[in-house]
């Protein structure tokens, strides 16, 4: 079952300096974890999340009964000896003025802390993957807020998408099964199955979230067993979108063996669903990263979000990128979800002209702003291979787009091989 991660920590940006005593006390702390990273420290890797780097100084408060003092760097540290002193004389009252002054600087430059621009993050577990959210924020409360809602809606996605549990896909998919006639489609999959369509047509039908029931006797659908006879059985007549008739809220199956999973689309149609929550609630900044499969927006704490490109050969990067503004990455690969059948290697990504896993490519990535269409052109490229992506990019309307096949040759759009740096020592054609 899909589950949520508790939020690992909440990493803190706040630009103002600040050297307080070792046994100072947070200023906020909220029901997750806080910490407040320098602007170097709140780094981006090369994989695309977002990781704090070396120690992690407490946010602070000041309080009635503490001091603060002028270090010699010139900002104010609060004095470890406790109390305001109660001496009278004329060098203890202007000590005492001096050290009031001091704690006034310090209590203006926390608030003043309070206007800058904090990075936030949350991890969650979702769609089975790990999804990083990073918000650039000047309200904390409201980051926190937001994560909240980011929770709620991820989960109410899987709800209503998830191919094999209980959902109102699946439930949907059971009553096309169960009936030769019309059948309610719910509102949460309308427009999934209206973009399915499109992009079935757009693709050159390579596209083709019809075939759940084939997914799902290949294996990946929670359970362990390959059914080989449905397989072949299936594999004679292949459903297609096409197969699906929608009049209103009705739909109609011309096909036994179709059967929806938007493995392919619903992982780009849910982070365009966050992405605009955020816009709608004023955050300028952010980065959704759902394994490697992202939307950028803005800027981080000034510079550009640094995001790599998996090595579908082995760990680590092959290639990294420079994000600003709204742009969306996606990479579609055969090493995420596959195993091992009679020392063959069977992956998720099923070619609908065949009825196989797709054949001889690795890894297709797609950069464009808009994460529905880049999830989708993935997808298809990773099918369709060094066969058309000239005109399959075309016809999906896509310029910048990588190609990996399983000889570890990369094939580049000259548009994205001007953006993006790849490893030394790889094989490249640059087409354009």
């Amino acid at each position: 079952m899909w589950q949520a991660f508790a939020p690992r920590q909440l990493l803190l940006h706040c630009s103002t300096k600040l050297h307080p005593c070792n046994d100072a006390k947070p200023a906020y702390m909220p029901s997750m974890a806080i910490s407040v990273r320098s602007r170097s420290e709140a780094e981006t890797t090369a994989e695309g999340w977002s990781a704090g780097r070396g120690r992690s100084p407490s946010n602070h408060r000041v309080e009635n009964r503490n001091v603060y003092e002028i270090s010699e760097e010139g900002w104010p540290r609060r004095s470890c000896c406790g109390s305001l002193s109660t001496e009278t004389t004329p060098q203890s009252r202007k000590k005492t003025i001096n050290r009031v002054a001091h704690l006034l600087i310090g209590v203006i430059l926390l608030a003043g802390c309070e206007q800058q621009p904090h990075l936030v993050e949350q991890r969650i577990l979702q769609f089975g993957t790990v999804i990083d959210v990073s918000l650039v924020h000047h309200d904390l409360a409201k980051a926190e807020q937001t994560l909240i809602e980011i929770e709620q809606l991820l989960s109410a996605y899987r709800q209503s998408w998830h191919a094999w549990e209980d959902s109102d896909l699946s439930r949907f998919n059971l009553a096309l099964l169960g009936s030769s006639g019309a059948v309610t489609v719910p509102a949460s999959l309308l427009e999934l199955i209206t973009l399915s369509q499109r992009y079935y047509l757009s693709s050159n039908r390579l596209f083709n979230p019809a075939l759940g029931k084939l997914i799902a006797a290949y294996g990946f659908h929670g359970q362990a067993d390959i059914d080989e006879e449905l397989i072949k059985l299936i594999q004679q007549d292949l459903p297609t979108m096409a197969d699906l008739e929608i009049q209103g809220r009705l739909a109609i199956s011309r096909n036994p063996h179709l059967q929806l999973d938007f493995g392919g689309i619903a992982k780009g149609y849910a982070i365009g669903l966050i992405a605009s929550h955020l816009d709608r609630l004023g955050f300028e900044h952010y980065l959704i990263n759902a394994g490697g499969d992202l939307i950028t927006s803005g800027n981080k704490l000034g510079k550009a979000w640094r995001i790599g490109v998996k090595n579908p050969f082995e760990p680590g990067a092959i290639a990294s990128i420079d994000l600003l503004g709204k742009q969306a990455l996606f990479t579609s690969g055969n090493y995420q979800r596959f195993y091992l059948n009679n020392d063959k290697t069977v992956h998720h990504i099923i070619d609908p002209r065949s009825g196989e896993p797709s054949k001889h490519i690795s890894s297709a990535t797609v950069l464009t702003s808009d994460p529905v269409l880049a999830d989708v052109a993935a997808t298809t490229l990773m099918i369709d291979g060094l066969n058309n992506y000239r005109s399959l990019a075309g016809s999906l309307g896509i310029e910048d787009y990588m190609i990996i096949d399983d000889q570890q040759r990369i094939t580049i759009s000259g548009s994205l091989a001007g953006k993006i740096e790849l490893s030394a020592g790889l094989m490249v054609t640059i087409v354009d």
